[in-house]
This record gives structure tokens, sequence and C-alpha cells, in this order.
């Protein structure tokens, strides 16, 4: 590996929440901790991932770690999941200058079960606005 990993770390810091809860789930199902970065180099270079973090095949990064083939729509914050979904959450906070986003991993329960920055503003005194599902290919 000859990537810069203070530069990538501050990427994942900075914007890789979506991507970072994603690596999250996919640690509760192989039940074993992933190296983060090398994941990060590994699905950037696949093209599912930008060099931005931006989450480009979701599915495909869940479903490469995991080796189980997932779907993924993005919801409304209405939705109700089922069962044996996946869910991770967009919360948004305004304020004045900026509208902040950041994603969480839902519990089956529906509270948030695991944040990548531990404990966000956005999270805090943001409101939920939308859900990615994750669901097995039958």
């Amino acid at each position: 590996m000859t990537e810069p990993r203070q530069k990538l770390m501050e990427t994942l810091g900075e914007t890789g929440c979506y991507f970072l809860s994603i690596i999250r789930a996919a640690e509760k199902i192989i039940d074993r901790r992933i190296d983060a970065i090398e994941a990060f180099i590994l699905c950037k270079n696949k093209g599912w991932v930008g060099s931005d973090c931006f989450v480009h095949s979701p599915e495909l990064v869940i479903s490469y770690l995991t080796l189980i083939n997932w779907t993924m729509t993005k919801e409304d914050a209405k939705y109700k999941p089922k069962p044996g979904e996946i869910v991770i959450y967009r919360y948004e906070r305004n304020t004045t200058l900026k509208t902040y986003g950041h994603f969480v991993l839902a519990g089956a329960d529906g509270a948030v079960e695991y944040d990548p920055l531990g404990t966000s503003q956005t999270v805090m005194h943001g409101k939920m606005v939308s859900m990615r599902v994750f669901r097995r290919k039958a």
C-alpha cells in the first residue's frame, strides 16, 4: 500500500460516514473487524466509492465485504423497516450558513446503533430525512 494513510484517514473522517456505516454493518454480519482503510482503497479502485468517499455502489461494497448479495434502495423517513433489512439513516442539520448531512447505522429497534463519529451534532440536533435500506437478494 503506497496510498498516503493520513490523507485517506482525513477523507474517511470528514466525508466517510456512509462508507463507514456500511463497513460496520458488514462487520456485524461477518462477526469480525474490517480494516476500513484497506476496504476504502479496494472499493475506490473498483469504482464503487469515489476518492471523496461518495459511495457510488453501496450494494457492491456490502456484497463484497460479506460475500452475500444485497440490493439497496433509498426510502423516506417514514419507511418502516422489515426484519432482516439493514438500515442506514441520513440525518440533516440546518444552520444559518450550511446544511450538514451525516449517516449512521440503525439498530433493529430503530435507534441509532452506530455513529461513525461517536456523537454527531447532526444526529443530536438534526432530523432523520431518509434511509438506505439493504436487503439480501433472493
